[in-house]
Formats: structure tokens, sequence, C-alpha cells
């Protein structure tokens, strides 16, 4: 994976790209999130009729709700998890060293910039996550807007709420770069220079789906912990090792895969929609730029 643009467009290129992939596929993303926080048994039975219920009970808007928030997460966050990839990764890679990095010196590239996106990122994605919670049980939305959200989780929670699980988030965050980024850069090599295929989307989508299932079956427990913890508003968590034990001990070792199939139909489709637009926008814009 490499790009001729500078950081600062390689950054708004994947930023792009996210906020593309975020806008295409965030009724997946509501649907995941509903079936990770209903527990072992609930009304949700699967993604589709997930989607369906929450159309039919909530309206079809409902399934959008927290897109504003989801676009600003994922413009921020693939711009940063992306952009800064390939520096780290080629600051990283030994002076003199010939051939593509290490399989480690990807890793290890992802995992930070991962952790340091979501850092930076934090206030959309709780504000995007509580959105997409909100009005489960019916009743009246308690956040408005996107924008009114910030405000209120501030005036009534404080600043450093925006913030709130920022250790299980990014972890999550740097393990899940690790795969969607790290896995897609390895893939693409390895498919072109051992499976033959050529520059161009059918490689960028072989090597999205690669990516997006090891990354969701590396990750999943993580993000079942991350919605939970995020959303608890009745103090039933005290920090994030009592969430993980309160979780198994309620719900099983299984719990942690509740949504499995959404997250990965997510995952796929959103990798995929973001990788191809990600390569698509850095072929135009140096020409853009050139114009």
């Amino acid at each position: 994976m490499q790009s001729d643009l500078s950081t600062g467009m390689t950054i708004l290129a994947a930023g792009s790209g996210g906020g593309i992939a975020e806008l295409c596929t965030i009724p997946i993303e509501t649907a995941k999130v509903r079936l990770q926080l209903q527990g072992g048994s609930g009304k949700y039975k699967g993604v589709f009729n997930t989607i369906k219920t929450i159309a039919a009970e909530e309206g079809t808007v409902q399934l959008w709700r927290g897109v504003v928030a989801g676009v600003h997460r994922h413009f921020g966050c693939a711009g940063f998890r992306i952009g800064l990839y390939v520096p780290i990764r080629d600051f990283w890679t030994p002076a003199g060293h010939e051939g593509p990095p290490s399989f480690f010196t990807k890793c290890m590239a992802a995992f930070t910039a991962g952790g340091i996106a979501m850092f930076i990122i934090s206030p959309a994605d709780v504000v995007k996550t509580r959105i997409q919670a909100d009005n489960r049980g019916g009743g009246k939305p308690r956040y408005p807007s996107p924008t009114k959200a910030y405000g209120m989780i501030i005036k009534q929670e404080g600043v450093a709420a925006l913030w709130t699980g920022i250790a299980p988030n990014a972890t999550r965050n740097a393990v899940m770069n690790i795969f969607e980024v790290g896995m897609y850069d390895q893939a693409k090599e390895m498919l072109k220079h051992r499976a033959g295929m050529e520059e161009g989307v059918k490689l960028h989508i072989a090597s999205a789906i690669f990516a997006a299932f090891t990354a969701c079956v590396a990750s999943s427990p993580l993000d079942v912990i991350k919605n939970r913890y995020i959303t608890d508003r009745t103090g039933r968590y005290t920090s994030v090792a009592h969430c993980i034990k309160e979780t198994l001990a309620t719900d099983g070792f299984f719990c942690l895969y509740n949504g499995f199939l959404p997250f990965f139909m997510r995952a796929s489709s959103f990798i995929c929609v973001q990788f191809v637009a990600y390569e698509q926008i850095i072929k135009v814009l140096p020409k853009a730029s050139q114009a």
C-alpha cells in the first residue's frame, strides 16, 4: 500500500473513503450495536430481522441515526489510521532493507496508527454509539442531535466523558487496525505476487474481505465490551475489567460474538467501500492537483 501524495493529502483521501463507507453501511452498524447490547436473549433475532424491527418500530430514519457523528468519526479515524500507517511503517523499516516491509513492521505500524486515531476521534465515537443505542427501549430519544449530544454529555458528565472507555476503545481500534490496514496491505502484496492478481478494484475487494474476516474474529470481543461499557447509564460496570467479568458471568463466553454476522457484514462492506474509494481517490488527486 503506497501513495505518492503527502501525508496530509493521504489523510484527506483516507478520511473521505471512510466517510463514504460510513454513509453506505451504517444501517448494518446500527443492527450490530443493538444485537450486542441486548445480551443473551432479546427481541432482535439476526441482522435482517433487527433492521426490519427497527424500521417498523422506530422508522427507517432510525437506521441512519448517528450518521453525522459516524461520518465525523470515520473521516477522522480512517484518515489517521490509514494516513499515518504508511509513514510509520516506512519509519520503522530498517535502513537499507530491500523488498516490502516485514509483516511484523506492518502490524506494529498499524497498531500504533490505530491507537493514535482512536484517541483523537473518541468524542465522535462516544456520541455515535450513544445515539445508535438511544431509544432502543422506546420513548423519547435522549439526544436530539449529534451536535447537541456533545454539549449534553459535557454539561451532564464533564469533558472526560467524551473519552469514556478510551482504554478498550483504543485497544480495539489498534488491534482492528492490525487486521484491517496491516492485513489489507499484506493481502494485496500476497495476492499480487503469489496469485498473480493485477492492481485494480478486484484486488482491492479481495484484500478487503480477507482483512475484514480476520479483523472481526480478533476484535469482536473488544467491540462488545466497548459498546456495553460506553452505553452503561446505570453504573452497573465499575471498570472495564468488571464489565468483562459481569458479561462473561451473565451471558457466557459466546456473547462476546453476539452480532458477529452483522459485524462481519458491516466490516467487509465498510472496508471494501473504504479501500476502493481510497484507492480511487489517491489516483485522482494527483491529476486534479496538476490540472
